[in-house]
């Protein structure tokens, strides 16, 4: 067989997978496994192999804003099992902080707080394997949930473009996906009222809501609250459950406001849940694979069976880290770091099943003593003004490129989605995708990994995380010459 006709096959193979495993391929290509190993010795012959998109932050660029080696020399570990889910261990640290982010949002739109502690204090918190594993975790949950008590719905609503989970667990699991789609012109968000729409289906067990969505890093704006309050009442009263995945919320830019916050908004936890992750606003952190969900706490029978066929109980490590990276999430948000901080700490095992317990005022003593909270900080605000840097020089170059198209700069997270002008050579996204690849040696993951529809202008996405600005540009710049000649 030709080498071209091998590539029309693969085009031909991806091209009819739903995003999730579209997006698994293509990560099998840019690592040349499986049945991509042949185009490793064609892209051996482009000047260099370059992804756009790689999503891991380099400790060349960024300073490790809480590195497990000083907490490890300032506290006694002894790794082991613990709670099935870490909420024995760290759910009123993470309960205490999104308490905090809740009070913020909620003074932003004059709302009233009242409510708000003792809706949070009524939720179940579980560890999880980052975001992805909080979306499959709750899904889960919920789907076992709905069986158990003789349901039978079987429709997952979720928005796209976005990081298409929702959709790959509903066919793994033989439900009904029902992606609502965003496109240009609503500024690649649907309208909250059609996703309400949407869930009216009787099928319908889940909502999952994506916001900032990935890759456009968009969130509906202040005028599409009343219709959130709308959905979270439709959801509660048709016993829906309700998910938000903000993983990209605290990467906010050009006075983006903070994003809406279930919990600030409901009378009650019932049928909502949040999942978070630090693996996009702290350098390093992806690797730890750690997040968690905050949930009604009437899921917790189903959360703690879903979490002990798939974890057993949270890693130690990762667990710590969690913990003391929420603590110093609530200081930077009250504005300092107090004793009081620490007492969800005190005597809970967050150290190790066997480890010696400690007392607040001694985690609080020893974290000032390491100086680590001040370390933190500073970290943070590099790493904030980097990435604000970065994403402001990439997207100023491709605003004036002469072949690649940008909308305005997005105003949360590090990604920017680019547009590649549909041009006669390029029936679609995956031939463009395999062009630049076998012409350049660079990749980046396109808008069908996402769920953007076909019909749709050819997209791709560039990260901000791995590589310094300039080289990003430089290869952007370097596929814009390969493809104008």
């Amino acid at each position: 067989m030709s080498f071209d006709k091998h590539v029309q096959e693969l085009i031909a193979f991806l091209d009819n997978l739903p995003p999730h495993e579209k997006l698994q391929e293509i990560s099998k290509v840019m690592l040349f496994r499986g049945r991509y190993r042949s185009l490793k010795e064609a892209v051996s012959s482009t000047k260099f192999y370059f992804v756009l998109d790689s999503v891991n932050y380099s400790r060349l660029i960024f300073q490790d804003p809480l590195p497990i080696q000083k907490i490890l020399d300032i506290f006694t570990i002894e790794p082991g099992y613990g709670s099935l889910t870490g909420h024995i261990e760290i759910a009123q640290v993470i309960r205490e902080f999104e308490i905090s982010r809740a009070v913020t949002f909620a003074n932003q739109y004059h709302m009233p707080l009242a409510n708000i502690r003792d809706v949070i204090q009524d939720t179940m918190v579980a560890t999880t394997f980052g975001a992805t594993g909080g979306i499959y975790t709750a899904l889960m949950a919920l789907l076992a949930k709905e069986r158990a008590t003789g349901k039978n719905r079987t429709g997952i609503v979720f928005n796209v473009p976005t990081y298409c989970l929702s959709d790959a667990f509903a066919r793994l699991n033989g439900l009904t996906p029902i992606p609502v789609i965003g496109t240009r012109e609503n500024g690649f968000f649907p309208s909250l009222a059609v996703v309400r729409e949407a869930c009216q289906n009787s099928s319908v067990f889940a909502c999952v809501l994506t916001y900032p969505n990935n890759p456009a890093q968009m969130c509906f704006g202040e005028d599409e609250i009343p219709e959130l309050l709308r959905l979270i009442e439709y959801c509660q009263a048709n016993k829906i459950g309700l998910i938000a995945d903000t993983v990209f919320q605290e990467l906010r830019w050009l006075s983006a406001p903070p994003v809406p916050e279930l919990f600030a908004l409901a009378d009650s936890s019932k049928y909502l849940c949040k999942v978070f992750s630090p693996s996009k606003d702290r350098p390093l952190a992806c690797g730890y694979r750690i997040g968690y969900l905050m949930a009604d706490s009437s899921l917790a029978p189903w959360l703690e069976r879903v979490a002990s066929c798939v974890t057993t109980s949270p890693n130690t490590l990762s667990q710590i880290w969690l913990a003391l990276d929420s603590v110093f999430r609530r200081a930077m948000i009250e504005g300092e770091l107090t004793e009081d901080y620490f007492m969800p700490l005190s005597y809970c095992s967050v150290f190790g099943f066997a480890a010696k317990p400690l007392d607040a005022s001694e985690i609080y003593q020893r974290v000032c003593d390491a100086d680590l909270y001040n370390h933190y900080v500073r970290s943070i605000e590099e790493f904030r003004e980097k990435i604000d840097t970065s994403l402001d020089l990439v997207w100023n170059w491709l605003r004036n490129s002469e072949f690649f198209e940008v909308d305005e700069r997005p105003p949360y997270g590090n990604t920017i989605m680019v547009r590649v002008p549909k041009q006669g050579r390029f029936q679609n996204e995956l031939e463009y995708y395999f062009s630049v690849l076998l012409k350049t040696g660079i990749v980046a993951s396109f808008g069908g990994c996402f769920g953007m529809p076909r019909e749709e202008d050819i997209y791709f996405r560039v990260v901000v995380a791995s590589y310094p600005p300039q080289l990003l540009i430089y290869a952007l710049e370097y596929v814009q010459n390969a493809l104008s000649r």
